[in-house]
């Protein structure tokens, strides 16, 4: 049992929760401060949904935003998540994403920029 304890002890140095529990709890904050600052989760970029309501006239064709109206064949994006319907536009817009509509989401989304690609997903994420 001692020479576990003197093997424990020897190894202090490379195991940092070996540490007194203060020092343990140092570090910890430092790692969940770390975290905050460099998760993408935490900083997400929010759009304005009342100008996005405006740049969205064209979606609104297919993706109808008004409550019980379901355009067949074309998803509906009331509720979704901001950033999936953001990095989504984005796809369409670099070409990356395909589908039998890919080239018209291309063509509807080119002259747009991240902000108006933010505000957009801002005004259908708030739709019930």
């Amino acid at each position: 049992m001692l020479r576990i304890l003197n093997g424990i002890e020897s190894m202090k140095h490379t195991i940092p929760f070996l540490l007194h529990p203060v020092q343990n709890l140092f570090f910890i904050s430092l790692f969940v401060v770390y975290l905050f600052f460099t998760n993408s989760a935490f900083a997400i970029e929010t759009g304005d949904a009342p100008a996005g309501k405006q740049k969205s006239y064209s979606c609104q064709f297919c993706h109808a935003p008004q409550k019980g109206r379901h355009i067949q064949n074309y998803p509906n994006l009331a509720g979704q998540d901001p950033q999936y319907l953001f990095q989504a536009m984005k796809a369409y817009q670099n070409h990356s994403r395909t589908g039998p509509t890919a080239d018209l989401m291309a063509a509807q989304l080119q002259r747009m920029n991240d902000k108006d690609l933010r505000d957009i997903a801002a005004f259908y994420t708030q739709l019930p």
